[in-house]
């Protein structure tokens, strides 16, 4: 009997291993072609931004491209570099070209609506997992937490407009926008990709196709610290949804196949029979495991 369990205990361990090893990995995304809505409030306090209360001003912001960029210690990629190993970007994609060919034609190269955090090295990223959830791997998680988003650090890059449009004049000083984000979240699920295969380091999804959508959400409490006009100076909060409308691709100034995601291995491979015969295994096992009695010991 006690070598039966010791025998249990031991498969039982393995299968442990087997599953911590199965969690989220490095990862990346990549992609312009999304696009955000949503409103931008000016509050008191800190306190009052944090629970969504009593905001002295609120502002709709209008529907704008985003450019994603979420890159958590995955230096096997050939664009990503290997020190530092963590990047993020979420911005405005202000920077890509209007219809006439020039960015001033782009109506993302706007002030109203405009956010911008920029963190080349990581530093302000708190939590991060990015995952495939299917055997196909054709659905991402992304999850992205941070804080202290700092504006004009090397490399780093922190903005968010006011969202009033009795101020768009004011793109001509983008020094009106920039302070600093307190704490941001992002949560996105991304469906419909191309099926994501095993470049020997990572499974990596490119070329995608114009079934690719978003769902999610990013919250940003940020505080404008502007030297210019102390005016701007305060709390903001910005709550913004995520959407598959995008300026660039519509006129075809990015293609549908813009775009790419990675992770490590999440789940089991679909034609790997082996590796999810050890799976079955291992929840038969924690089946029996859970509603066998503790065996009882025959020596003193």
């Amino acid at each position: 009997m006690r070598n039966n369990w010791i025998r249990w205990a031991a498969f039982a361990a393995i299968c442990v291993g087997f599953v911590e090893t199965t969690q989220a990995a490095p990862f990346y995304v990549s992609s312009d072609r999304f696009g955000y809505t949503g409103t931008i409030s000016r509050y008191a306090s800190v306190a009052d931004a944090q629970n969504g209360v009593n905001p002295t001003a609120t502002y709709a912001a209008p529907q704008r491209d985003l450019a994603l960029l979420a890159i958590q210690d995955a230096p096997g990629l050939g664009f990503v570099p290997a020190n530092p190993p963590s990047e993020f970007s979420f911005l405005t994609a202000f920077f890509l070209p209007g219809p006439d060919g020039t960015i001033e034609s782009n109506p993302n190269n706007d002030p109203v609506g405009f956010i911008q955090i920029r963190d080349v090295n990581g530093s302000t990223i708190t939590s991060a997992e990015g995952q495939f959830l299917d055997p196909n791997r054709t659905t991402f998680q992304l999850s992205l937490t941070g804080a202290n988003a700092l504006p004009g650090s090397p490399g780093d890059d922190a903005r968010l407009f006011n969202a009033n449009p009795s101020h768009a004049s004011d793109k001509l000083s983008p020094t009106l926008s920039e302070g600093t984000f307190l704490s941001y979240a992002l949560n996105a699920t991304f469906t419909g990709l191309t099926p994501a295969i095993n470049n020997g380091t990572f499974f990596d999804s490119t070329n995608q196709t114009p079934a690719l959508s978003v769902a999610g959400t990013f919250t940003g409490i940020f505080q404008n610290t502007n030297p210019v006009d102390p005016t701007f100076n305060g709390i903001y909060r910005a709550d913004l949804t995520l959407n598959n409308i995008n300026f660039a691709v519509a006129n075809g100034i990015l293609t549908p196949a813009d775009g790419g995601f990675g992770a490590a291995v999440v789940v089991p491979e679909p034609t790997s029979l082996a590796l999810l015969g050890f799976g079955g295994l291992c929840l038969l096992a924690r089946s029996r495991l859970r509603g066998r009695p503790a065996p009882v010991s025959s020596q003193a």
